[in-house]
């Protein structure tokens, strides 16, 4: 059930566009404070906040569907109260967005012993297995 959840979730949320507001996490590329543009909720006791994601993307190619996996950090949403705006504090942020891409590639290597599905469902299936 915990897993069916998990791909529910997938399917709703993640099966969107990527547009300028997120940054793909790639090695290397490190999060800095002007990446976030998000305002802090008001009363919050956090120093900061990032939004992360992990999207896919179904891809139609002759033999069937391909699956991209990517994490995602949000600029418009994540924050930093001006006061803690510090390497520390974006280095601690940057641990989640590694922690997300660990993710990411739990799911890829998931799915990787089918490098293309036949149809949707048996993407589904290959989770469950």
């Amino acid at each position: 059930m915990k897993l069916l959840t998990v791909v529910i979730f997938f399917a709703i949320l993640f099966q969107k566009e990527i547009d300028d507001r997120f940054i793909v996490w790639f090695e290397g590329r490190k999060l800095t404070i002007i990446d976030f543009k998000g305002i802090p909720e008001k009363g919050t006791d956090y120093s900061a906040q990032s939004f992360l994601d992990i999207k896919y993307k179904l891809t139609k190619v002759d033999t069937g569907y391909r699956v991209d996996i990517v994490s995602t950090f949000d600029q418009n949403k994540s924050w930093i109260i001006p006061e803690y705006s510090d390497s520390l504090t974006v280095g601690h942020e940057q641990k989640h967005f590694d922690i997300c891409e660990i993710k990411s590639r739990q799911f890829r290597r998931k799915i990787s012993n089918i490098a293309v599905f036949k149809n949707k469902s048996n993407l589904l299936i290959t989770l469950f297995d």
